[in-house]
């Protein structure tokens, strides 16, 4: 699964069912639903990408954010960095 595709994928799963998949304990939600949608041969590497597709998405759109324990430290901020 490339990159674009688990991106699609992660949103799809977010914005159809925010409490779930936007909660403290969406990892798990989200890792068995990829193994009901992809099957047992999957890639431990590939549920990472998973993993980190829906906490980036997260942080970018935090309405989709229910996340109370595990709330990463960037949501809902964009970074201002100028270069010199």
């Amino acid at each position: 699964m490339d990159k674009l595709l688990i991106k699609e994928y992660v949103e799809k799963l977010v914005i159809d069912n925010p409490k779930l998949y936007g909660g403290d304990y969406s990892n798990n939600a989200i890792a068995e639903k990829y193994v009901k949608d992809f099957g047992t041969d999957y890639k431990y590497s590939t549920m990472e990408a998973v993993i980190r597709a829906k906490n980036k998405f997260l942080e970018d759109n935090p309405q989709y954010d229910f996340r109370v324990k595990y709330k990463g430290k960037n949501t809902g901020t964009k970074k201002n960095i100028e270069v010199e």
